[in-house]
């Protein structure tokens, strides 16, 4: 479906959803909203009613035009692999991040950690534009 150039698609009501994966349930919400600070009440009412989950994922974008936009990670979920993480680096002989991907090119294809598949992904931000850019590049996805 197009678009004219002067519109955009927004959510015209809430709606909720449930996704099953072995053995976690990911809960999914949409609201309408006008305004930053609307957002941040249905997160902080969504924090309070599942306080129990293991972790807060959220993204928005206001308006017309978009400009306007977040996606937030849970910042306790990070600190939790980056305690694990940091020290196996370290353990490795990793100093700085720009010797993270050598690191990497080592790894098998299709490697496993803890004989798990990996199924996230920490992207770090040279600056305020590059945080911007992965902003935009969520977003879009």
């Amino acid at each position: 479906m197009e678009t004219p150039s002067d519109s955009y698609l927004t959510i015209e009501a809430p709606a909720e959803a449930l996704y099953k994966d072995k053995g976690s349930r990911f809960l999914a919400f949409a609201y309408p909203v006008a305004n930053e600070e609307q957002i941040r009440e249905r997160v902080d009412a969504l924090r309070k009613k599942y306080f129990d989950a293991t972790h807060h994922c959220y993204a928005w974008r206001l308006g017309p035009s978009g400009d306007s936009f977040r996606a937030v990670d849970d910042g306790e979920t990070v600190a939790h692999m980056l305690t694990k993480f940091v020290p196996m680096l370290e353990d490795r002989g990793v100093a700085s991040l720009a010797a993270v991907n050598p690191l990497l090119a080592t790894l098998p294809s299709g490697a496993k950690a803890d004989g798990r598949s990996a199924r996230h992904m920490v992207l770090f931000a040279k600056n305020q534009t590059g945080l911007r850019n992965l902003y935009r590049l969520i977003s879009y996805a």
